[in-house]
């Protein structure tokens, strides 16, 4: 009972903790999601060219440590310098820090690996899941 008490009374600085705190962990879980709409056959047959997936962000701060999985990554084009492409690809291993890129891998056969170095990625998002597509 005293536990409870503690816990919900204000600090001496005069803001409730219980509630403060609450808000920081709302405020922290809530990361950038969107639902993008796949291009391409490079993800065929896992993902279907026109589907809709659910993306979340990953923060900056985090690139390094993405595992595995399909992630949507937004980059710099090399030819083009103020154009930015956006791939959808399986991270099997991530060498950021080790060889400072990504490789997204196709479920396709058809398609090569795709090589990003780090400096050239503006950001990536973890692909969720599938929210739409086609029943053939």
């Amino acid at each position: 009972m005293e536990t409870e008490m503690l816990i919900n009374e204000c600090s001496p600085t005069g803001f409730n903790i219980k509630e403060s705190f609450k808000e920081y962990l709302i405020e922290q879980s809530q990361p950038l999601k969107t639902v993008m709409e796949v291009k391409g056959d490079n993800m065929h047959p896992t993902i279907i060219s026109g589907s809709h997936v659910l993306a979340i962000l990953v923060k900056k701060e985090n690139w390094s440590d993405t595992e595995s999985g399909v992630y949507a990554v937004i980059f710099k084009n090399q030819l083009l310098t103020r154009r930015f492409n956006l791939a959808i690809g399986r991270i099997k291993e991530n060498s950021l820090l080790e060889r400072n890129k990504i490789v997204l891998h196709s479920d396709n056969e058809k398609h090569k690996p795709l090589t990003i170095l780090a400096e050239d990625i503006k950001g990536i998002l973890r692909v969720d899941r599938i929210v739409s597509q086609d029943v053939f």
